[in-house]
């Protein structure tokens, strides 16, 4: 008998695209003579300010303001930016909606015995994460949501996997973690988790790669039948 196997997936670029806001930011901040790369502007951003946000040290539009002004924009430009941002962070919530087959997919796992619970880094809350996941008709197969808010710690750093899977309830051997980041499933392999990267980065090591969450249910029944015959 195959024991009860436990699913941890990142939030977003996962169950959500997370890109909308991205480009949206990065389109209107344009406007102000910023040019930039995405990946390159993304990756300064998270690794040195926004991390403090997700670990709960900073809030989200502190950190937001201390980035800005690294780049050499006025107090007033600054001020202007993160008023239409606030505002437009807030449409994309309330019109948050799951990614193509992610609701499928996500129902069929919980119907065929997986526990399936969500970690991610956030500035939000676990409330807040639970009422986003209702949002996108997904909270009512999510077991458990873990929020690097609240945690006090964000991806890669260990601490993070392990909450999750004491949270599950389960063995580290059962327990798969779905992401698409090259850093955060660097850090569930450190953890002892079988990761599948989906929607996945360029560069990115994982013990399984898709190209679409769909894809996932049978790649897990193969994993669940390998086990059973070892």
């Amino acid at each position: 008998m195959i024991p009860r196997e436990g699913l941890i997936l990142d939030m977003g670029d996962v169950l959500c695209d997370a890109t909308i806001w991205r480009r949206w930011l990065l389109q209107f901040l344009r406007h102000f003579g910023l040019q930039t790369h995405y990946r390159v502007f993304f990756q300064v951003w998270e690794r040195d300010f926004l991390f403090h946000a997700w670990c709960g040290r900073q809030g989200y539009w502190q950190a937001f303001r201390c980035f800005l002004q690294t780049t050499g924009l006025t107090h007033g430009q600054i001020d202007e930016i993160v008023a239409a941002s606030t505002a437009r962070l807030r449409k994309f919530d309330d019109e948050l909606r799951p990614l193509p087959g992610v609701k499928s997919t996500i129902s069929k796992l919980a119907s065929d015995g997986y526990r399936v619970s969500v970690l991610t880094n956030s500035c939000y809350s676990e409330s807040k994460l639970i009422t986003l996941l209702d949002r996108m008709g997904l909270a009512d197969y999510i077991e458990c949501v873990t929020s690097s808010r609240d945690l006090g710690h964000a991806q890669p750093e260990k601490a993070c996997y392990e909450q999750a899977i004491s949270r599950l309830g389960l063995d580290v051997a059962s327990v798969t973690f779905i992401g698409h980041d090259a850093r955060e499933l660097r850090g569930a392999m450190n953890a002892g988790l079988w990761t599948v990267a989906v929607n996945h980065e360029e560069n990115v090591e994982a013990d399984i790669y898709l190209d679409q969450l769909d894809q996932l249910p049978e790649a897990l029944s193969h994993r669940r039948q390998y086990r059973a015959a070892a």
